[in-house]
This record gives C-alpha cells, sequence and structure tokens, in this order.
C-alpha cells in the first residue's frame, strides 16, 4: 500500500512540475477561431458560468475572467495547470474568438470546446 501511495505522490508531483501558463498555452496558437455578433462580454457571461460548474476528474477548476484592452480573456485552470485559454476581442461587428487549449484529457475537453462553440 506504501508503495502505491509513493507512486501516485510522484505521479501528481511531476504532472505539477509541468503545468503550463496562460502565455506557453496561447504561444501553441488557437484550436479554433470564432466570429460573432455578440460583445466580448455577452460571450464571457456565457462562458464563465457553464466552465466553473464543470470538475475535471473531481477536481473542481479555477476559472478567471477579466477585461483586456481589446475584450476579454477567460482562462481554466485545473490544479495550478493553465488547459484553456479564450481570448475575445470586440470589433466593428462583435467579437472575435480565438480558443487555446493547453495539456488536456480528451475526458470532458470537447464538453468545454462546445461551450465556447455555443455562446458565440
Amino acid at each position: 500500500m506504501k508503495r502505491l501511495l509513493v507512486i501516485a505522490s510522484i505521479v501528481f508531483l511531476s504532472g505539477c512540475m509541468y503545468a503550463m501558463t496562460p502565455k506557453e498555452v496561447v504561444d501553441k496558437g488557437p484550436l479554433s477561431t470564432y466570429t460573432s455578433s455578440k460583445s466580448s462580454g455577452d460571450i464571457v457571461k456565457c462562458i464563465a458560468p457553464k466552465w466553473e460548474e464543470t470538475k475535471d476528474f473531481g477536481i473542481l477548476p479555477i476559472v478567471s475572467a477579466r477585461e483586456t484592452e481589446s475584450g476579454h480573456r477567460v482562462i481554466f485552470y485545473v490544479a495550478d495547470d493553465v488547459k484553456y485559454v479564450v481570448d475575445i476581442d470586440n470589433n466593428s461587428s462583435g467579437s472575435r474568438t480565438k480558443l487555446y487549449v493547453g495539456r488536456t484529457s480528451s475526458y470532458g475537453g470537447d464538453k468545454r470546446i462546445k461551450d465556447v462553440s455555443d455562446c458565440q
């Protein structure tokens, strides 16, 4: 039993050592880009509550939403690791949304991507 606990601890800690920052996730380039007639504020009001209610392997995420110079940014963290970043920039016809994805499992990922798409 002790051996299993030690192995689980090592696996958990090695995952923490490779946590991604928002910049690292964004530097990978967007997975998807959307255009919408909605403002960035309206899109954030749609995405953030959906993501706050989504667990990742039983762990509640931290969802950060803030204003930027051109719109808004939403970040989805799990255990100090950035999993998703959404940049929403206002423009004359509404907004443009870019979805960036860090290291994620396929579990639950599709739902979060669908949430971004559905909120456009």
